[in-house]
């Protein structure tokens, strides 16, 4: 990462930014700590991607505890690697694992919008229209928010 940085950094203009992927979902702040201890330069942002979809058991978790999550670990995540290198959560979305309603999943994605918002330069959702996929597609799940 660190010769490619500085490859890119030489071919750009210095106001645009060289964006360095952090998606090892078991070690999220992995990257983030090994870039942080170089002096590397101030185009640099890492993106990290957040879902709680795809955990294993997290069907079997409440919503609560899934927002309890978001609240404690993502949130110190966050605020370590923020601390450290600039950082943007390239994808994230409203989804969760299992059988959760409507009402469950908006409340799970204003819980993670309010987070990223708080600790990331920017944040991206998945998708913008994925159709028949639910709360994977940020279309319908605004559109469906609205008819609520």
């Amino acid at each position: 990462y660190e010769q490619a940085y500085w490859a890119a950094a030489a071919l750009l203009p210095p106001d645009k930014k060289i964006v360095a992927n952090d998606v090892v979902p078991a070690q999220p702040l992995r990257m983030v700590r090994e870039l942080g201890k170089r002096s590397l330069g101030d185009q640099l942002v890492v993106d990290l991607h957040y879902y709680r979809a795809h955990v294993p058991l997290g069907k079997y978790l409440s919503r609560i505890r899934h927002h309890d999550v978001v609240e404690t670990a993502w949130r110190s995540q966050l605020a370590e690697a923020g601390s450290q290198v600039p950082i943007i959560v390239g994808e994230w979305s409203g989804a969760l694992p299992g059988d959760h309603s409507v009402e469950a999943q908006k409340a799970f994605h204003d819980v993670q919008k309010n987070l990223f918002g708080e600790y990331a330069l920017a944040h991206f959702y998945w998708s913008w229209k994925t159709p028949g996929m639910g709360s994977w597609s940020y279309r319908d799940f605004i559109r469906d928010e609205a008819e609520d």
